[in-house]
């Protein structure tokens, strides 16, 4: 008899405890999310045969990005792609420089609270595919919206880029200089899970 009652004491308590808790802490298996990015700081090396180049990070620069992770709230894994469009003035110009990440990416949920970390890093390359490097980033999302299924983040991120040799940068000259940039960001993104 008392074992019949633990047990239906028990059953009522999970009962409750997912009642209540799923209206806040829902979790899916597919996370899905996409970003706007904003560089207001930028600080970069841009060198060619041991001659560095004088440049300054502009602030019309702007990206974005898109994941895909697979776990849950609290852990997830998956994949994530940037697109940055960087402007930087030269001696006597200013160019912009076109980036394409192709990155592995983690994320943890802190438990209770709305705010995330995450990591990334991978290849890192131009729309035309003509150079290759690699990136490495850490980030802290907050969720303004606070739903189950859907996060709306507002983040900032750091960023560390280096390529042995970019496309040319200026129009008007064939050059292949190597690029290293740590990059400030802040942005704001949708998650939505499934």
């Amino acid at each position: 008899m008392m074992r019949t009652k633990i047990s239906w004491m028990i059953a009522f308590l999970a009962v409750g405890f997912v009642t209540v808790a799923a209206p806040k802490d829902a979790d899916a298996l597919l996370r899905l999310g996409v970003d706007a990015l904003w560089i207001p700081l930028a600080t970069q090396t841009i060198e060619e045969d041991g001659v560095v180049l004088d440049s300054n990070h502009e602030l019309a620069s702007f990206g974005a990005s898109a994941h895909g992770a697979i776990g849950f709230d609290i852990f997830a894994l998956g994949l994530k792609a940037n697109y940055f469009n960087s402007a930087i003035s030269l001696p006597g110009e200013t160019t912009r420089l076109e980036q394409v990440d192709l990155n592995l990416y983690g994320r943890v949920g802190f438990p209770t609270t709305d705010l995330a970390v995450f990591v990334e890093g991978g290849v890192t390359t131009n729309p035309e595919l003509d150079y290759a490097g690699y990136n490495g980033g850490l980030g802290l999302t907050y969720d303004l919206a606070g739903k189950p299924f859907f996060d709306l983040n507002l983040g900032v991120m750091g960023q560390y880029i280096n390529v042995a040799e970019t496309e040319a940068l200026l129009e008007d000259e064939q050059w292949a200089p190597s690029l290293s940039q740590g990059r400030l960001m802040v942005f704001l993104g949708m998650d939505f899970s499934i």
